[in-house]
């Protein structure tokens, strides 16, 4: 919709590594995550995945992101699509009164793209049947939710997430080997960097 409605060349999925808002046990891999957003955009044109906030692998502000996203290509005219959780007219009066507030103090312009509010998070999929899901989320997303259990108790995109490798670490090994490890991660995410390939596959794989 944002495509069509303000004439963009394309749109970027960009999630990011590090919500500093959420709790990092809480999310799904980064894995699946962008083996999720792959899946669902695939069938769209001018829709591409983006791994530019996922390479940067820190706790990321999205202000960081936008302006070295202006530093790195000055020429290119950035939007920032951002969700609303706006849901009757009272909370849109709202959105719209601080929207204008921005607009003044910031001299900027921001459009409210025009669509049907979509109730789906990864909250609403651990809570409600397959068959709502299923109807809910593109259909190859749908089976790769599925086959690789996610978003349930014993979901195994815990096995992905570096914070339960480090705890399942620290109890296994001896405190010196257990730190030994935890600098070949980072001596490995360094020379990723250093060779500008992904850190976190490094660190992962370290």
């Amino acid at each position: 919709t944002a495509l069509n409605q303000f004439n963009l060349d394309k749109v970027m999925i960009m999630p990011t590594p590090n919500p500093p808002h959420k709790d990092k046990n809480t999310i799904t891999s980064n894995f699946h995550r962008i083996n999720m957003i792959k899946l669902a955009i695939l069938p769209y044109e001018n829709i591409e995945f983006s791994d530019f906030e996922i390479n940067m692998h820190d706790v990321t502000y999205t202000a960081d992101t936008l302006y070295l996203l202006n530093e790195l290509n000055p020429d290119i005219e950035y939007y920032f699509i951002l969700g609303s959780d706006s849901r009757d007219d009272e909370s849109f009066d709202l959105m719209d009164s601080k929207i204008k507030e921005i607009e003044k103090t910031y001299n900027t312009t921001i459009g409210i793209i025009d669509m049907k509010a979509m109730d789906i998070s990864s909250g609403f999929i651990r809570t409600h049947s397959h068959e709502e899901i299923k109807k809910a989320v593109p259909e190859s997303v749908y089976k790769y939710i599925i086959d690789n259990d996610l978003y349930t108790d014993t979901n195994v995109n815990r096995a992905w997430s570096i914070n339960k490798i480090t705890q399942d670490l620290e109890k296994e090994l001896k405190p010196s080997r257990y730190t030994h490890t935890l600098n070949v991660a980072k001596t490995a995410k360094n020379m990723a960097e250093a060779f500008n390939v992904n850190p976190n596959k490094a660190y992962f794989a370290g």
